[in-house]
């Protein structure tokens, strides 16, 4: 059943419900009977909790757009608007099958949900550019919503293409996407579209990177030839990496920036296998970051990375190094103290077969599919060890596990795989939350409790709405923070219905000359607890 501003949404926007009804009619795809009643549950399930994800999107969109004014009949459209009209309609399609597949499909496993509340967002998003483009007089007054659509689109693709083993299904709707997807950069005009804020970040970070490991080769080396040698090199680098960040800051062609960061990456790896030689803590953390951003750029630019061994070899034997490191400082006395001290040998046994296993597995450079499977034992293996020194609280031992699951970061990106939560962004996704949370206070407190034309219940209710509301919000990215796994689908669950509760018995009570300045309030936050939902609630 449709809220009733869904169901105004509907008579103006026709198109758009059609898309919506047209995706949750294939949530669910029919099935034998027997079929059917063994995954019903399941499935109802999910179709229930994307449906009202969707919903969320639609009515947040609904309250911050403006109703559009009356106008006269649109002229006939030109044969390029039709064109573009019908392959939107197709990347319409294609998107909706796409969120149906992975949500039954992919979502369900480790890593994949994130992927998840990304997909929504475009499914959204390309729903009300279809909707928008039933008012478009010509092509162009489709090209804003199509070059948003466009760069977010080839960033996801490129994701979902760097995945291994996905369903034929999944792969078949990205092809469909990305056919039309070309098609419309053609009808429209509209050349690749990169997010160049994002570039400018990471190339900046490097440029800064930079300068710090120029310092640190001072520091580490002084007065020596090698490090003499060390800062030229650096030196001449930096200035290469300013090239590149002033190519992005002048958005330049994609075939421009894709150049100058080619010809900056492969004179960076070669910096970056004589800085290792060096084998200092110091210079490899500077190391790490630069590489981080390359990795990041390599993503943002949808280029293909290339194992590089070397860089490979240096970290799994930093890895070893740190695990020696950790037994080096737990003495005797320690380890028979630990409660799992039993466990301990035979853990401790079977992990460093498995270390062994992918050494040997990088020394004889192994194709990638076979170092991202040896990697993926050797990292599911490590927090069974770790555990067993959970109790321990001396600083050195600390640190160590520290620096052990830092080593363990920087493989798994050598090797090209993702992390299973980028608990990085989910942080600043929860943080930004709890900031529309405390501006929902402030608006609740300035036109709400302060108003003395709505009775006092109402006030009291709303002000108890909203404070329950931002509770909820604190409380949830303080399990993110803390990694409370256990905690954290209720705690989102928890927050979403404060938000729907805060909606039902304050907002949507309001005039509507009360509820304009709410708009981008409710949308930014009906938005971020959508992408929330689709990472943390199964």
């Amino acid at each position: 059943m449709l809220s009733p501003s869904v169901q105004r949404f509907h008579v103006a926007h026709p198109a758009f419900m059609w898309l919506v009804v047209g995706f949750l009619s294939t949530v669910i795809p029919s099935s034998n009977p027997s079929t059917a009643c063994a995954q019903a549950p399941a499935r109802d399930s999910r179709r229930q909790f994307v449906e009202g994800l969707l919903q969320s999107l639609i009515e947040s969109q609904l309250n911050r757009q403006t109703p559009p004014p009356n106008r006269p009949p649109l002229p006939r459209p030109d044969e390029n608007l039709v064109a573009a009209r019908k392959q939107l309609d197709a990347f319409a399609s294609h998107s909706s099958e796409l969120v149906n597949h992975w949500s039954v499909n992919a979502a369900p496993a480790a890593g994949t949900r994130q992927m998840l509340g990304d997909l929504i967002k475009l499914n959204a998003a390309v729903a009300n550019a279809q909707a928008r483009s039933a008012n478009a007089r010509r092509a162009e007054d489709l090209k804003p919503d199509f070059v948003s659509l466009d760069r977010d689109w080839r960033l996801i693709s490129y994701r979902l293409q760097q995945m291994n083993d996905l369903d034929p299904e999944c792969t078949r709707c990205i092809g469909h996407l990305n056919d039309t997807d070309k098609a419309l950069c053609t009808l429209l005009g509209v050349s690749p579209q990169v997010d160049f804020n994002a570039l400018a970040t990471e190339t900046i970070a490097i440029s800064t990177s930079l300068s710090h490991l120029i310092q640190d080769i001072e520091y580490e080396l002084p007065r020596t030839r090698g490090g003499r040698s060390l800062i030229a090199e650096a030196s001449q680098l930096h200035q290469r990496a300013q090239l590149l960040s002033e190519a992005v800051s002048q958005r330049q062609s994609y075939d421009d920036v894709s150049l100058a960061f080619k010809a900056f990456y492969a004179e960076w790896r070669v910096l970056a296998g004589k800085v290792r030689q060096v084998d200092s803590r110091h210079l490899e953390r500077n190391v790490l970051r630069i590489e981080e951003s390359a990795h990041a750029i390599h993503e943002l630019l949808w280029l293909t990375e290339e194992v590089d061994y070397g860089r490979l070899s240096y970290l799994t034997n930093a890895l070893r190094r740190d695990i020696d490191g950790l037994f080096d400082v737990v003495s005797l006395n320690v380890i028979l103290e630990l409660p799992a001290a039993g466990r301990l040998l035979p853990v401790a046994s079977e992990f460093y077969g498995l270390c062994e296993n992918f050494t040997s597995s990088v020394e004889s450079r192994a194709p990638l599919r076979q170092l991202q499977s040896d990697y993926r034992f050797l990292v599911e293996s490590w927090p069974e060890l770790s555990g067993c020194f959970s109790a321990c609280r001396t600083p050195v031992v600390t640190q160590s596990l520290k620096g052990i699951e830092e080593s363990f970061v920087a493989l798994r990106d050598a090797v090209g795989l993702v992390a299973a939560v980028d608990w990085q962004h989910i942080n600043e996704v929860a943080a930004a939350l709890v900031v529309s949370a405390e501006n929902a206070m402030a608006e609740v407190q300035r036109h709400v409790y302060s108003n003395t034309r709505y009775d006092q219940q109402f006030r009291f209710e709303s002000a108890r709405q909203v404070s329950a509301f931002r509770g909820a919000a604190r409380r949830l990215h303080e399990a993110i923070v803390n990694r409370q796994m256990d905690l954290l689908a209720e705690r989102t669950a928890s927050v979403a219905q404060a938000w729907a509760d805060l909606n039902d018995h304050c907002f949507r009570r309001l005039p509507p000359t009360e509820q304009v300045h709410l708009r981008d309030l409710r949308a930014n936050a009906t938005q971020q607890l959508v992408e929330l939902q689709a990472i943390l609630q199964r």
